[in-house]
């Protein structure tokens, strides 16, 4: 199970179509078998339709709840970004625009001594990345971005094998600039 709330209504969409149609299909095929007269290609036809605009408009209605419900501070995904260059700070950015995703940065990490105490947008520099294992457990971050330039490729590869052990989802950012 992955959760759904950086998906887009449209992929969420053709999700649940597919989920119906294969219901709707597995239903025909159930009645064929069973060699139940009684049921039209039509009432096929409506149950998918029916089926598909009801599961499309109450999950549409739960992400909007969500969403308020987010934006008032509740279910939030709390994460730990993994570098203050460009990279970490174009994702603070990011996250930033879009509360209703539910992420609240809970401080950054750095391969730079002198930046730990100091802060980013608001956003503390909790201390050193060679400390991520002991700040995962203390701010109990549910999520970790990696967004290290590509020249930290060795700082990040053994970070991972920290990492590895902790229940903590890890996502690494790509440098492209």
């Amino acid at each position: 199970y992955r959760p759904r709330r950086v998906l887009s209504h449209l992929r969420e969409m053709g999700d649940i179509l597919k989920a119906s149609t294969l219901a709707t299909l597995v239903l025909m095929m159930t009645a064929y078998f069973l060699k139940e007269p009684e049921f039209s290609r039509v009432v096929f036809v409506y149950f998918w339709a029916l089926s598909s605009i009801g599961l499309i408009c109450s999950r549409l209605i739960f992400r909007e709840l969500l969403r308020v419900v987010r934006r008032r501070g509740y279910n939030l995904r709390h994460i730990l970004i993994v570098g203050t260059e460009h990279v970490g700070q174009a994702l603070r950015q990011q996250i930033g625009r879009h509360p209703e995703l539910g992420l609240r940065i809970v401080g950054f990490l750095t391969r730079y001594r002198h930046e730990i105490g100091q802060s980013l947008d608001g956003v503390e520099i909790l201390g050193h990345i060679d400390q991520a294992q002991s700040f995962v457990r203390s701010t109990r971050a549910d999520q970790v971005f990696i967004a290290l330039p590509l020249e930290a490729q060795g700082v990040m590869e053994k970070m991972l094998q920290e990492l590895a052990n902790e229940m903590v989802d890890i996502n690494v950012i790509p440098d492209l600039y």
